[in-house]
């Protein structure tokens, strides 16, 4: 089976991460091609049996001719790979997939869509969640991350779909050593400076408790257009010496490892990679309970917390309690460890590879 793996972009993200992760296992088991619009290679390592097709033209600005590029892009290399599936992350290149579908002639070719966003973002505007919706019944398959998002699309769309989480796929992972975790008196974080990642809210949180809890820092790991008003809060509340913004770095999570405790602060969503990753190096968590991932990784008070969404007070008072309790931090940190065994890269990436066989089975009936 030829599958196609469709992308804007391969460059660092947690959907790219995913999708170069997926064509690596999948290398191992069928012919994958992964095709991006954009002309840079991969930011992550790429197995060498995985064809990858980027887009050499140079990049235009004018929208329109930049569709049309990215369209004559698409089709000649679908033309000339003659898939069975394509497989795409978002309903833009789901769209692109479509057009080679009814335009060409491989009619058998089944397309296959995800949702990695939140629906329900300001960012998503009208004419964009009509686009989506429907994009999305003319897919073949849908994949959601997260039942609660599922239950946002129409009856046709759930009908033809299934959930799947995100595999915890950072190969950092191997390279953590046990005797290493948890051995320093740190909080931390990872994620974009970004409202979305309300870090404000995390350092204010903090400040509640940082002068009972001197020997202890939260150290965010991220880059993003919120740096100066963070740091400019960090000021505020004297808490130079506590808070750190290192910046951004592919090695973060070893540094989160050696944490006590990592907080996420999200006020949305899709499935969070970072979370996952602390929790399965053993890291005990708190979480916002979110839209839209947060609450299907976590069960409350047992391998993690979950707080409401902006709550400073909430937030302050799980750190408190977990900074105060090494007794209950090593019995999370032993629940949390589970999702290695409900999350690795085989459970997941099987259960893609068993749903792209299944409607492409049903394609051919």
């Amino acid at each position: 089976m030829k599958i196609v793996i469709l992308m804007s972009a391969l460059t660092m993200g947690g959907a790219e991460r995913v999708a170069i992760s997926l064509a690596n296992y999948l290398s191992e088991k069928e012919e994958i091609y992964l095709i991006s619009f954009d002309n840079q290679e991969p930011s992550y390592a790429l197995n060498k049996k995985v064809h990858l097709f980027l887009n050499k033209e140079k990049i235009v600005n004018n929208r329109l001719k930049g569709f049309q590029q990215r369209l004559k892009f698409v089709k000649k290399t679908l033309k000339e790979i003659h898939p069975d599936v394509i497989f795409t992350m978002f309903y833009q290149t789901a769209a692109f997939a479509l057009y080679y579908k009814y335009f060409s002639n491989n009619k058998k070719v089944v397309v296959i869509s995800s949702e990695r966003c939140n629906p329900l973002s300001a960012d998503r505007g009208n004419f964009s969640k009509f686009l989506n919706e429907k994009i999305s019944k003319h897919c073949d398959g849908f994949i959601f991350q997260t039942e609660r998002v599922k239950k946002l699309y129409h009856p046709s769309i759930q009908k033809k779909s299934i959930v799947i989480h995100n595999p915890i796929s950072n190969p950092l992972l191997k390279e953590i050593s046990k005797d290493k975790v948890r051995t320093e008196k740190t909080i931390t974080s990872m994620g974009r400076l970004t409202e979305q990642k309300a870090q404000d809210v995390m350092i204010r949180a903090f400040s509640k408790i940082a002068s009972d809890f001197k020997d202890y820092k939260l150290v965010i790991y991220g880059e993003g257009e919120l740096r100066p008003y963070l740091e400019n809060l960090i000021k505020e509340l004297n808490l130079n010496n506590q808070v750190l913004l290192p910046g951004a770095s592919s090695s973060a999570l070893i540094d989160v490892s050696k944490s006590q405790v990592f907080l996420l602060t999200s006020r949305f969503e899709g499935m969070p990679n970072a979370l996952m990753e602390a929790m399965a190096v053993g890291i005990p968590s708190i979480s916002t309970d979110c839209n839209f991932g947060p609450a299907e990784l976590i069960e409350n008070e047992k391998n993690g917390f979950l707080v409401k969404v902006d709550d400073e007070e909430e937030i302050a008072s799980k750190l408190r309690l977990l900074l105060e309790n090494e007794e209950l931090r090593n019995q999370i940190s032993l629940e949390s460890k589970k999702i290695i065994e409900t999350h690795s890269i085989p459970y997941i990436f099987d259960e893609y590879f068993s749903y792209f066989q299944t409607v492409a089975k049903k394609a051919k009936k």
